[in-house]
């Protein structure tokens, strides 16, 4: 793998695990709609927004794929159809049922009382918002759409043709999901440098691994190389400090 691209993976992983997006996938993705939980509304409605997508524009890849689905430009554009419109609204939908969960000023005491009365499993991610460890934010990022986009592009279809015979069920989206492909060799190197878990784990399973990550983090606000909302304000040390960081991790 070139290290380039590890180092991106890993500054990647660190921004999540310091300020939570919207969850695509996992016992995290989960809304609420009119008092009800709601399981992976972000990860159907994206899904079934790709494959509209696809439908109607066969010759687009993951990327451009991804920059329709967190642009605003498609949403406005009389371009657009009105059956994508349609789905890039749904997809916004499911955003702000998360953000019902996990953006309100009382999301840990509905959290822990979701989770105490078994409407919701109890995940590591879930438990760093009922600690108030991690903040919600509602902005869908490139990066975490684009390895969605091309996942489920790889995955065998789920969708039904519009004829379907008798003898074929209906998909739910309670359904199973579809046996994941397997991973290649760089994808291999990559979760075995940085870990699998890119929400609550980050960079590894072991928790002295998460702690150098805030360790980290908390020197270079120190520093005044990050800023309290985690923004780089100066890149050139950033990027020095973080190669050091990175060794460090091997």
């Amino acid at each position: 793998m070139k290290k380039t691209r590890l180092l991106e993976i890993i500054h990647e992983e660190i921004q999540i695990a310091l300020n939570e997006k919207p969850i695509i996938g996992g016992p995290a993705d989960i809304g609420l709609e009119n008092g009800k939980v709601t399981k992976q509304p972000l990860s159907s409605a994206l899904k079934d927004a790709i494959d509209t997508i696809k439908k109607e524009h066969p010759d687009k890849n993951e990327k451009e794929i991804a920059s329709i689905l967190v642009g605003k430009k498609a949403r406005k554009s009389e371009d657009t159809s009105p059956e994508i419109k349609e789905k890039l609204k749904a997809i916004d939908d499911a955003v702000e049922s998360q953000e019902n969960l996990f953006g309100r000023k009382n999301s840990s005491e509905i959290l822990k009382k979701l989770t105490n009365q078994g409407d919701i499993e109890l995940s590591d991610t879930i438990s760093k918002f009922i600690d108030g460890d991690k903040e919600f934010s509602d902005n869908l990022q490139k990066n975490q759409t684009t390895k969605f986009v091309k996942k489920t592009l790889e995955e065998p279809s789920t969708k039904k043709e519009p004829t379907p015979s008798k003898s074929e069920p209906t998909t739910s989206k309670s359904e199973p999901k579809a046996k994941a492909r397997e991973k290649d060799d760089e994808e291999k190197e990559a979760e075995a440098a940085v870990g699998t878990d890119s929400t609550a784990k980050s960079l590894g399973a072991e928790a002295e691994r998460m702690a150098q990550v805030q360790k980290f983090m908390g020197k270079m606000k120190d520093e005044g190389v990050v800023g309290d909302d985690n923004k780089i304000l100066d890149a050139k040390k950033y990027k020095e400090e973080f190669a050091k960081f990175k060794a460090k991790l091997k």
